[in-house]
């Protein structure tokens, strides 16, 4: 009877992951029905299913629950499940969600709210409040000065740059520019819509020392997107939580990361490759359920302990400083996210608008790029050049940069590498063995009272290897392989400035 009900009265599905799921159509409100926390329902289903039928926990609806799952499951359909957005490559349509009980439908001439389950399905988080968007007559302005905007950018751009990329006190010791941070930022948000196009999902890393504003940012982007009840959390101490995290949420946003997990820098390359991930499922020894997130990363740390080299490779940095003067309470700072929300969610879905116009103008076949993201690469130059954000190449470029020196700034290592080939660049550019620099390193960190781990042959060939990009991005590294063992040698003239290491030491 209660089976028979639910399925006039809507229908289930499942997932290819084999998630089970549950659309009430008068309502047109998606419910998770099964839950590898708990041996039965997930429990909003479960309160569901209670109240509208009257039932109490009891033999008879722990029963009735094993009798729901075995006959919706058996005949369910196979369909997918969003939580933010999708693309729609057959009705070249963006579908985002309103966090309610529908989604807004943007395609290339118009932007329309539609009902949930209309063309796709999406489940809202518990935390998530509704946005409406305004048309243009209805649409607030900002004030001339908001909070917290720095005065080089007071008033430019518009309210999504106003709001997020005005507002962030970007280190001027970075290889990017606080400029190119602040494009950075504002390319990659136009970016996270759009995640069915891309294989690359770079992580966020907001790095600064403590006081620098990393938190707030952070947050006020959250905020934006989910409303403000959300809260970002901090990186779980089991691998199980964090990947329970990354497969039930479209933004995952860690704060104060910097005590490593030795399993995290695994999790964080499959994530931002778009990998799945193996997951046990509870009360079970052997059975696993493989999930492919639909995530995208954003971490705070004063010392990243997420360096690794193929984690580094898919990270986008932004180095942040302590505000001196002008500064905003957190509070005050928020604020201004919440009393604009809707203005900024109507800003951001025209300019999305805008970018799947000029996506689809493209010939992404042809397109190519050198940069490690490369797709990511492709996708932010379209974004960049729908929204006019200039020198878009020059910011790809040191973009490379920056990851390199993310990747090595903590190596010892390779900060007396930086130091020989600063004060000798003449001796740097001679060919040597592996032994050979490894001696020459250890006299330099010697001579300049600095600690290296490392100076053995094999050692420094590995690392050699190992970060052989990194090292060339930064210091030219070249290697000569035409021998029985490799030479090495740094190709920088005397005249040239070294980049990379050494700024924030």
């Amino acid at each position: 009877m209660v089976v028979g009900d639910l399925k006039r009265r809507g229908q289930f599905f499942k997932t290819e992951a084999g998630r089970l799921y549950y659309f009430d159509e008068p309502k047109t409100e998606l419910y998770r029905v099964d839950d590898p926390g708990r041996r039965t329902f997930a429990t909003e289903f479960q309160d569901m299913v209670w109240n509208r039928y009257n039932l109490q926990a009891g033999r008879f609806s722990r029963n009735l629950g094993k009798d729901i799952l075995s006959k919706s499951r058996h005949s369910a359909p196979t369909r997918e499940v969003f939580r933010f957005a999708c693309y729609d490559e057959f009705n070249q349509e963006l579908y985002v969600s309103d966090f309610e009980n529908g989604y807004y439908a943007v395609s290339q001439d118009s932007i329309e709210w539609r009902p949930n389950g209309t063309d796709v399905f999406f489940l809202s988080d518990d935390y998530a409040e509704s946005y409406r968007y305004l048309e243009s007559d209805e649409r607030p302005e900002l004030p001339d000065e908001l909070p917290g905007e720095r005065p080089r950018w007071l008033g430019q751009g518009d309210p999504i740059m106003r709001m997020f990329g005005n507002r962030v006190n970007f280190d001027d010791r970075a290889a990017l520019t606080p400029l190119q941070q602040r494009q950075q930022l504002y390319t990659h948000l136009h970016t996270l819509p759009f995640i069915d196009l891309l294989n690359a999902r770079p992580i966020m890393a907001w790095v600064g020392e403590k006081g620098s504003g990393k938190t707030v940012i952070e947050r006020s982007i959250g905020k934006f997107i989910y409303g403000d009840d959300y809260r970002e959390s901090v990186m779980p101490d089991n691998k199980d939580d964090f990947l329970a995290k990354v497969s039930n949420q479209s933004l995952a946003f860690l704060d104060n990361y910097d005590d490593g997990e030795d399993w995290a820098n695994d999790v964080l390359a499959a994530v931002a490759t778009g990998a799945g991930l193996d997951q046990r499922e509870l009360y079970t020894t052997n059975t696993l359920h493989r999930e492919v997130p639909r995530c995208w990363l954003s971490l705070t740390s004063r010392d990243p302990p997420f360096r690794r080299d193929d984690v580094a490779d898919r990270t986008l940095v932004f180095r942040v400083k302590r505000v001196e003067d002008g500064f905003v309470g957190m509070g005050s700072y928020l604020n201004q996210v919440t009393d604009y929300r809707n203005l900024l969610w109507s800003t951001y879905l025209d300019n999305l608008q805008t970018v799947l116009s000029e996506y689809l103008t493209r010939d992404i076949d042809s397109m190519s790029s050198s940069h490690r993201m490369a797709d990511w690469a492709i996708f932010a130059k379209i974004v960049a050049d729908s929204l006019d954000v200039a020198g878009i190449d020059d910011l790809l470029e040191t973009m490379e940069t920056e990851r390199a020196t993310f990747a090595l700034e903590n190596e010892d290592w390779a900060n007396v590498i930086g130091k020989w080939v600063r004060s000798d660049p003449d001796d740097a550019q001679k060919w040597r063995s592996a032994g050979e620099i490894g001696d020459v390193l250890e006299r330099v960190a010697d001579n300049n009272d600095m600690s290296i781990s490392v100076t053995h042959a094999a050692g420094i060939g590995s690392k050699f290897s190992m970060y052989r990009n990194e090292l060339a991005e930064i210091y030219n590294l070249e290697i000569d392989d035409s021998g029985r063992s490799n030479r090495y040698r740094f190709n920088v003239s005397s005249d040239t400035e070294p980049a990379g290491l050494g700024r924030f030491h």
